[in-house]
């Protein structure tokens, strides 16, 4: 979920150059955990919900992701992170 301001920074810094597709909640006008916005997502990569694997912290948007199909990972700190990533490895 953004603002402009946090648009502005990932516009900065050239952050959209890392990433096939970044959706922004502020360009969309939806915001997590909106339907809309998780399928937005995925149709700008071209592929299912069910393919996706989506990262946040906030458990409330895990659980709504997960109940439209989407692989989670509840973002608790870095080591937990890169442990339940080596899981989809």
């Amino acid at each position: 979920n953004t603002t402009n301001f946090e648009i502005g920074f990932v516009d900065r810094m050239n952050i959209r150059t890392f990433f096939n597709a970044i959706v922004c909640s502020f360009d969309v006008g939806k915001i997590k955990p909106a339907l809309e916005i998780f399928k937005e997502v995925a149709s700008r990569l071209s592929v299912k919900l069910s393919d996706c694997l989506f990262i946040d912290d906030s458990l409330d948007n895990i659980e709504a992701a997960r109940g439209y199909g989407l692989k989670a990972i509840h973002f608790k700190d870095v080591s937990q992170l890169k442990k339940d990533l080596a899981e989809y490895i």
